[in-house]
């Protein structure tokens, strides 16, 4: 009896250890119209609402934390629902179905979209990211408007850029995602823009929705220099498993040579023809970044998906692919390719 207790403890602490931290974020659920956008999050049965989640700095955005996940694969459906009213689970049909793993030493932010798709991004715990957003205070409304005033009084781009930087640069300052975000977009200059973004990483409050800076940008090859920053700063996005330590991503030069030759092309049929030819390559393979890249060059719905699926084969973290989802427009390529990936070997 004494060894069976000792072993149920040893179980419920095992269980404890090994719980990861899972951010949902309602992302636009808030809207100036007066009709709120409100989601239905369940995972694993356990339901939960946008309208009950905690309004952040950005009041588009809701988001809740949950530590009662332990390792391994979790099943999340989403549904679109009412403020105030309850999903039931029998008769409610789900805008979106998914399953995701939890690995040891790895959080996940799972980011539910306006338009119902859902993004999912590993980092490492909080442990290996101290220092950045642990303890830190946001500026406040007041603060954040008065420096946005004063930015926005400077006449010149040089003087907006310069302020920007300063504020970035002061010890004194923390700054959410979103704060630094709306800062950095009154620069029109896109390589400028890059810049501080990142010079406002070490004073970001949530680092865990940084990623979201990626749509500040519209030149493809901003948006890959954006994402690579962030890969670096969380090594845990874009983890290959030692299943797959011997696929080598194209390199950085070679990879440029092929976008560039992709986008002179006035056709689309011709941009996913040189991509088709790079992914039946069977001596190239791709970072889930680069892959993004690609994808975000071709404008059909039907031509992305069919690259996508080539892609997954030739991708070096076949175990992250989901994270593509958001790239497309329609829920209906996304389970396309989720069930592509659950029923075929990479």
């Amino acid at each position: 009896m004494k060894t069976l207790l000792f072993a149920a403890i040893a179980l419920l602490i095992s269980a404890a250890v090994e719980a990861q931290s899972v951010t949902i974020r309602f992302e636009g659920t808030n809207s100036s119209t007066g009709n709120p956008l409100h989601f239905a999050a369940e995972v694993d049965g356990t339901i939960y609402y946008s309208y009950n989640a905690d309004l952040t700095q950005n009041s588009r955005v809701r988001q809740l934390v949950t530590k009662n996940l332990n390792l391994g694969n979790h099943r999340i459906a989403v549904y679109e629902v009412d403020e105030n009213s309850v999903v039931n689970t029998s008769t409610n049909v789900p805008v979106y179905n998914n399953t995701f793993q939890l690995r040891n030493g790895y959080d996940m932010v799972i980011a539910i979209r306006r338009n119902g798709q859902v993004a999912f991004t590993e980092k490492k715990s909080t442990t290996s990211t101290a220092g950045i957003g642990t303890g830190r205070t946001a500026m406040s409304s007041t603060e954040y408007d008065k420096l946005m005033q004063s930015v926005k009084s400077k006449w010149s781009q040089t003087s907006k850029y310069n302020a920007i930087k300063s504020a970035f640069n002061n010890k004194a300052y923390y700054f959410t995602t979103d704060q630094a975000g709306e800062l950095t977009l009154l620069v029109t200059s896109e390589p400028k823009r890059l810049e501080l973004i990142k010079l406002s990483y070490p004073r970001i409050t949530d680092p865990e929705s940084f990623p979201d800076v990626v749509e500040l940008f519209s030149s493809p090859a901003n948006k890959d220099n954006i994402q690579k920053f962030i890969d670096s700063k969380n090594p845990g996005t874009n983890t290959t498993t030692e299943q797959y330590v011997n696929r080598i991503p194209m390199s950085d030069s070679d990879f440029d040579k092929l976008q560039t030759k992709a986008s002179l092309h006035f056709r689309q049929s011709s941009v996913v023809r040189d991509i088709r030819e790079a992914l039946n390559n069977k001596n190239n393979y791709f970072t889930i970044v680069q892959i993004r890249t690609l994808l975000s060059m071709v404008s059909t719905e039907s031509d992305k998906l069919a690259l996508a699926k080539l892609a997954y084969h030739r991708t070096t973290d076949p175990n992250n692919f989901n994270q593509l989802f958001d790239v497309f427009a329609s829920q209906s390529s996304v389970d396309n390719l989720n069930n592509y990936i659950r029923t075929t070997r990479s």
